[in-house]
């Protein structure tokens, strides 16, 4: 069975390809994956709110959802930080 996550799209503009951290395929590569992971609409998780845009998750799933080790999610979570991207 299908997640309602699976459903749909994401805007992606052709910008993206200009961020400095672009070429940097580990960045990259998490960044669709929190796109395509973040909140489609406000919602309640384990009693947090969570609004559209956001997405309540952990370094451990990150690095399932991706394919990259934990360290990895937190080096390319600097780069987006320091970029202001997230």
């Amino acid at each position: 069975m299908k997640s309602e996550y699976n459903k749909g799209y994401v805007k992606l503009w052709r910008s993206i390809a200009q961020k400095q951290w672009w070429n940097e395929w580990k960045t990259s590569r998490l960044m669709i994956v929190i796109l395509l992971n973040a909140n489609w609409e406000d919602r309640i998780c384990d009693g947090i709110e969570v609004k559209r845009g956001q997405l309540l998750t952990s370094y451990k799933a990150l690095a399932k959802m991706s394919g990259l080790s934990v360290q990895e999610i937190r080096t390319a979570l600097k780069h987006l930080e320091a970029t202001h991207d997230i």
